[in-house]
């Protein structure tokens, strides 16, 4: 799973999945270690994500991630708010 999502970070491809029980729609931006030692990655949902409109940013333990799939949506342009260098992971292994 961690290649795939190196691979969607790299070609700026849109992912769908489940987490928390819950459908997300989002822009990868960042995998690596967080200050804990797991994998996570951050993330920016999209509005076709089921889950609050608070929750736009998203930092996803790997290991909770299920059904990943890569779309064939593009996005071009950063998220609003990313910022390059995620201050919560001690090691950043892709990014944008």
């Amino acid at each position: 799973m961690i290649k795939a999502l190196i691979a969607a970070i790299n070609g700026r491809r849109e992912i769908h999945f489940t987490y928390n029980g819950l459908h997300r729609v989002a822009h990868p931006v960042a995998i690596g270690e967080s200050d804990q030692g797991d994998i996570v990655l951050r993330c920016y949902q999209g509005e076709d994500s089921f889950v609050p409109s608070a929750l736009e940013w998203c930092v996803c333990k790997i290991e909770d991630i299920r059904e990943l799939n890569l779309a064939d949506n593009v996005f071009a342009n950063d998220p609003p708010g990313y910022h390059k260098g995620d201050i919560h992971m001690r090691k950043i292994y892709a990014e944008l």
